[in-house]
């Protein structure tokens, strides 16, 4: 019928697929649909068809046939558009919710780069410094939010927009170098150097550019930016568009018909319509009351009285065969694989705590307007996704309350994170991150790599919580990084947190009807390190002090011995 043609013309567009791929009675989840561009699909049939569908009938409803009945039957919604606001309005230029958290962080780290988001690439293509020094600016004319400062008047923050930035290319000739090892060696250290300088955010710049000449048609761009102004979404931006402007191609750069400003303006303003904001609020109150500060993880070293932002990263991987099990009983309980990774580590956070109670926070794109997907700016938001673990339930059982959760989360997904804070953890510890102090990311974001650009990978050093649990879909299957802080982790101990996942997954898709107690058979039985479950908690108190040997270890791991330094 005509609404379900309009429906396979919006699936099509939202997953690269040719229309006539697409039958009606086709699960989204099934042909490459996942929570991103699930939201994406909601956005798109609310403004081409001015239907308000939920994530949640979406998940429920998940063929075009099943959607078309429930849409034919829901209310026709005039969302209200995200539209330019006048820029010389006398109360001031707004800032967004998530902006103003930024701010206030940076109030209390001043001098801080925990927040620079870097972006590093490899450019193979025999080109000047000044070339690339204009399409950075021609970037910078396009994306206003970019050219933003917020200086501070009274104590609070004031966005100021300035009409032009131009910024210098820093440019480092390493071509003489004739050995590569050392080439790269020394073009990570500039990597390093340039990406850890810390940003002022009342009078920027908060965006630098330096570009590494490796060889002749062979280079290194590193742009770095202030968190405040961008994000993981917005890095995938900024390499499409250098890559159409590498290619002379600017007649192909999307059309940007509002500003980052104006999506702010009318953040403020949706959130306050018809008691939206209170309604959210009401959700995350209920959801989080009660729910434990922190999940007391077993460490290696006592936390630190204040936050200690020095980390390391450890890499696994998932090879092809289970991650497609992993993907395949996604299938079966009509959720994402991001659903299932996540029930699989609070599984394991559950065995490792002794805690049914867990939180784990997940970042959220909050791009569910068309008019915002080609802008650069900071629309990412944090998730507290909290679930009670049942010993006594199944795999299977705890999936379902751990989807649950997360639509519940997405529904709700327009409230500021520290917002939610404020209303559920009002008086709260400084050592640790409320609420959660792990993190898990399935990474899908569009990024279009041109054939000329290429991701160039650098060390992280830092962490902003305990974990940072990261997993990347690649053909071989999945790639995992954790990030974690060296003050309370050694490495061995995070490689044993990464084998027991691996094992644990592996035995929860042979049966994924085994009772959670059943399930802790399968952990700690590699005999290739101490098993991490066998390691005693450290019992020493905040209030002792770490000795030498122990900071060193902390920050720099084990391979590192005291005279090193």
């Amino acid at each position: 019928n005509p609404l379900e043609q309009q429906l396979v013309e919006i699936w099509a567009q939202v997953l690269q697929l040719a229309p006539e791929k697409i039958g009606i009675n086709d699960n989204f989840f099934e042909i490459g649909g996942h929570s991103l561009l699930a939201t994406q699909l909601v956005s798109s049939i609310r403004q081409n068809l001015s239907l308000e569908v939920s994530l949640k009938t979406l998940f429920e409803q998940s063929t075009i046939s099943q959607l078309a009945q429930s849409a034919s039957e829901s209310s026709r919604q005039e969302v209200p558009p995200i539209i330019p606001i006048d820029r010389s309005r006398a109360e001031g230029l707004p800032l967004s919710f998530a902006q103003e958290r930024l701010w206030f962080i940076n109030q209390l780290q001043p001098g801080s780069a925990n927040y620079n988001l870097p972006e590093v690439v490899r450019i193979t293509v025999d080109i000047e410094p000044e070339i690339i020094e204009k399409i950075i600016n021609t970037i910078i004319a396009r994306h206003e939010n970019i050219r933003s400062i917020f200086p501070s008047e009274k104590g609070t923050a004031r966005l100021k927009i300035l009409k032009e930035l131009k910024v210098n290319l820093n440019a480092i000739d390493l071509s003489h170098i004739k050995d590569d090892v050392e080439k790269h060696k020394q073009a990570k250290r500039h990597c390093q150097i340039e990406t850890t300088k810390a940003f002022n955010l009342e009078v920027g710049p908060l965006i630098r550019t330096t570009l590494i000449k490796l060889a002749k048609g062979d280079h290194i761009l590193i742009i770095n930016m202030h968190h405040i102004i961008n994000d993981g979404w917005s890095q995938s931006i900024l390499v499409k568009e250098i890559d159409l402007l590498l290619k002379n191609d600017s007649l192909n750069l999307p059309n940007l018909p509002v500003q980052y400003v104006d999506f702010s303006a009318w953040q403020r303003q949706l959130l306050q319509q018809d008691g939206i904001f209170e309604k959210q609020l009401d959700y995350w109150k209920e959801k989080l009351s009660g729910a434990v500060e922190s999940l007391e993880f077993k460490t290696d070293f006592a936390r630190p009285k204040s936050p200690v932002f020095v980390g390391s990263t450890e890499a696994f991987k998932i090879d092809r065969s289970l991650t497609l099990k992993l993907k395949r009983l996604a299938e079966q309980h009509n959720c994402t694989l991001y659903m299932v990774l996540l029930a699989i580590y609070k599984t394991l956070v559950n065995h490792l705590t002794k805690k049914e109670d867990i939180c784990i926070g997940s970042p959220i794109a909050s791009r569910h307007h068309r008019e915002i997907e080609n802008l650069i700016g900071l629309f990412v938001n944090n998730l507290a996704l909290r679930t009670k673990i049942s010993g006594n339930a199944s795999f299977t059982e705890n999936l379902q309350k751990v989807k649950e959760t997360c639509l519940g989360a997405f529904e709700h997904q327009d409230i500021p994170f520290d917002k939610v804070v404020n209303l559920v953890v009002p008086k709260r510890a400084i050592s640790f991150n409320p609420l959660y102090q792990i993190m898990l990311v399935l990474h899908n974001i569009p990024y279009e790599y041109g054939a000329n650009i290429k991701p160039y990978p650098i060390d992280r050093n830092s962490s902003a919580l305990d974990q940072v649990v990261e997993f990347r879909e690649t053909e071989s299957g999945l790639e995992g990084i954790i990030e974690y802080s060296t003050a309370l982790y050694r490495p061995k101990t995070v490689r044993n947190i990464t084998r027991c996942f691996i094992e644990l997954s592996q035995a929860i898709v042979n049966n994924p009807g085994l009772k959670n107690s059943e399930l802790n058979l399968f952990l700690g039985t590699s005999k290739s390190e101490d098993s991490f479950l066998q390691q005693k908690t450290n019992s020493r108190t905040n209030n002792q002090q770490y000795d030498k040997s122990e900071l060193i270890s902390a920050a720099f791991g084990d391979e590192f011995e005291e005279g090193a330094l």
